[in-house]
C-alpha cells in the first residue's frame, strides 16, 4: 500500500495551483432529499486503500480530541500542527447555506450507485476558510444523522492537517490531508500508520512530467420544462456540473425538471471546431458553434428556443447532429 500511496502523492503534489480550502462529502441527493452521505476522507482510505477504519459510538469532539492527541505524541510534527488544531477549535463557525466548491479535492473514485439507488452522487462542501479566516461548516450536513459522529471528528482532524501542510509545505490540494487522516482513523498498528505517514511527507517518489494544460470543463443540462440547455464553464468539472444543476434547478423550479444527464467536454483551445444545424417547427433553420460539441449543441438549441418561444418545435440537446471542422 505504500508504493500506491507514494504515486497518487506523485502525481498530484506537484499539480497546478489551486485556491482555496476545506474538506467535502459526498452526498446522495433525490428530488425529495439526502439520503446517504460519505465523508470523502474515510471513503477514499476505505474503498482505495483497503483501510479499516471503525465507527466509535462516543461524542465526535472526544474522538477528535483522541487522534489529535495520537497525532501529538506519535508523529514528529506531533507538537508543531498543535497550534494548528487550536485555530480550527477556536474559529469554527456553522452556516445555515451551500458552501462555494473549491477546487482542491482532486477525487480519483465515485461511490457506487448502489449506495444512492433512489439519487445521484453528488461532491459536496462541508467546509470552507473564508477571507475572515472563519471555518465556515455547512449546519445542515454537520447536524444530519446521516454524518456519523466518527466523521465528523474525522472532519476536524483534516481541517487541522492541512492547515498544517498548506503552512509547512505550501499545499495546493487536499489529496496528502485526506490520505493521513484516513490513517489516523485506521486500525494499523501506531507503528504502522508513523511509517505510512511520514513516508506520504517525505514523498521521496520522483514526479512525473507535468500534464497537459487544462483550459476549462464546459458543461450543459437542457431543462425539462423550459427546455433551454443550462451552461457553465470552469476549471473544474465537479464546479461546472454543480453550477449547471443549481441553475437548472432555479430555473426550472424545481430540480425534478433537471433529470437529463448532465453533458462536460475538455477544453483545451480558444477555436471553434464544431458546426450544428437545427430546423424550427415552422422550417426555419438555426446554426450554432462551438469550441466543443456539447458548446455548439448548446449554443443552436438555445438561439432555437429563443426564436421558436417553445423547447416543443426544438429537438433534444442530445439528440442535435454536428460536424468537426
Amino acid at each position: 500500500m505504500i508504493q500506491l500511496l507514494l504515486l497518487i502523492f506523485a502525481n498530484t503534489a506537484f499539480a497546478a495551483d489551486r485556491i482555496g480550502n476545506g474538506g467535502g462529502v459526498w452526498s446522495c441527493e433525490t428530488p425529495q432529499a439526502i439520503d446517504n452521505i460519505m465523508f470523502v476522507d474515510f471513503f477514499e482510505a476505505r474503498t482505495e486503500f483497503q483501510l479499516e477504519i471503525k465507527e466509535k459510538n462516543i461524542f465526535y469532539f472526544s474522538e477528535y480530541t483522541e487522534r489529535k492527541n495520537w497525532i501529538q505524541n506519535n508523529l514528529d510534527f506531533g507538537n508543531e500542527i498543535q497550534k494548528n488544531f487550536n485555530f480550527i477549535e477556536q474559529n469554527i463557525n456553522y452556516a445555515d447555506a451551500e458552501l462555494q466548491l473549491i477546487e482542491d479535492a482532486l477525487y480519483r473514485i465515485i461511490p457506487g450507485s448502489s449506495f444512492c439507488p433512489n439519487g445521484k452522487w453528488k461532491y459536496t462542501q462541508l467546509v470552507n476558510f473564508n477571507e475572515y479566516s472563519k471555518v465556515l461548516i455547512r449546519k445542515d450536513l454537520w447536524e444530519s444523522p446521516l454524518l456519523s459522529s466518527t466523521s465528523k471528528a474525522g472532519v476536524l482532524i483534516h481541517e487541522g492537517v492541512y492547515s498544517y501542510l498548506r503552512e509547512k509545505f505550501n499545499e495546493k490540494d487536499s489529496v496528502r490531508t485526506r490520505i493521513i487522516t484516513g490513517l489516523v482513523f485506521s486500525t494499523l498498528s501506531d507503528s504502522d500508520k508513523v511509517q505510512k505517514i511520514n513516508e506520504i511527507l517525505k514523498g521521496t517518489t520522483p514526479p512525473p512530467p507535468p500534464p497537459p494544460p487544462v483550459t476549462s470543463y464546459y458543461c450543459a443540462l437542457q431543462g425539462d420544462l423550459v427546455g433551454a440547455a443550462y451552461i457553465a464553464e470552469t476549471k473544474s468539472a465537479t464546479v461546472s456540473t454543480s453550477q449547471v444543476q443549481q441553475e437548472c434547478a432555479i430555473k426550472e423550479h424545481s430540480s425534478i425538471h433537471c433529470s437529463q444527464n448532465v453533458v462536460c467536454e475538455k477544453i483545451t483551445t480558444s477555436e471553434e471546431h464544431f458546426a450544428c444545424g437545427v430546423k424550427g417547427g415552422f422550417g426555419n433553420s438555426y446554426s450554432g458553434t462551438g469550441r466543443v460539441q456539447v458548446e455548439a449543441q448548446a449554443n443552436v438549441l438555445n438561439e432555437c428556443i429563443k426564436k421558436e418561444s417553445s423547447p416543443i418545435f426544438c429537438p433534444k440537446l442530445k439528440d442535435i447532429i454536428c460536424e468537426q471542422f
